[in-house]
């Protein structure tokens, strides 16, 4: 099944697969450096990671809805020593949480989306 974006108990909305037991619990920025803070947890165990994000919008201001290619670039990534996965596999997950993420949990406006880390995250 995958990720999917779908509403908590609590009524907040999270990005999910609950068959790996993996949720992006938090995207937030941009702080007035221009950096995101987010964090995942793969099976309750913390995988926090930082950096921007740019947007390239398509078509005319007029047209609505219009589409854009959401880029992410991650600076740091800390993954907690308990998870049995590599920084590779963790980065893939990433990825592809925040695909399905899309923009504020929406993925409907957008075209693409791509996620990069630096060479040393």
């Amino acid at each position: 099944m995958g990720f999917v974006n779908e509403k908590a108990a609590d009524g907040k909305w999270q990005t999910i697969d609950k068959a790996r037991n993996i949720i992006l619990t938090k995207v937030s920025g941009p702080d007035q450096e221009g950096f995101y803070s987010c964090e995942l947890e793969i099976e309750g165990k913390s995988v926090k990671f930082f950096g921007v994000s740019g947007m390239k919008i398509h078509g005319e201001p007029q047209l609505v809805p219009r589409r854009y290619e959401l880029n992410w670039k991650f600076h740091k990534l800390y993954i907690h020593e308990d998870i049995q996965m590599s920084r590779e596999e963790v980065k893939a997950v990433i990825a592809e949480a925040l695909t399905v993420y899309g923009d504020s949990f929406n993925t409907e406006k957008a075209a693409s989306v791509s996620v990069e880390f630096y060479p040393n995250a």
